[in-house]
């Protein structure tokens, strides 16, 4: 009983495996991860003006630099997913 809960839980594995790649090559994928940073970067943006906009006095300097790398970080995550999706769209082209 023990080999075939072995055998059973490997195939799994191994299916699991294989859909996970297949969904990384798969047409869109970087069009939803490009989806998805920007609706972080709103997240973020969002939540960063709620908790400055209640405790005003704790406003500094440091807020609109934090702001800043986020959205930098956020932009270069975003150009990131775009090239790839372009390498993609090129290569399905091909």
């Amino acid at each position: 009983m023990a080999v075939r809960f072995w055998y059973l839980t490997s195939f799994c594995l191994l299916t699991l495996k294989a859909n996970l790649k297949v969904e990384e090559t798969a047409p869109g994928v970087a069009t939803g991860m490009i989806l998805s940073l920007r609706e972080r970067q709103n997240i973020s943006r969002l939540s960063l003006r709620f908790k400055n906009g209640v405790h005003l006095f704790r406003m500094s300097t440091s807020y609109p630099q934090n702001l800043r790398s986020s959205e930098e970080s956020f932009r270069e995550q975003l150009e990131k997913a775009k090239k790839k999706e372009a390498a993609f769209i090129v290569t399905f082209a091909k």
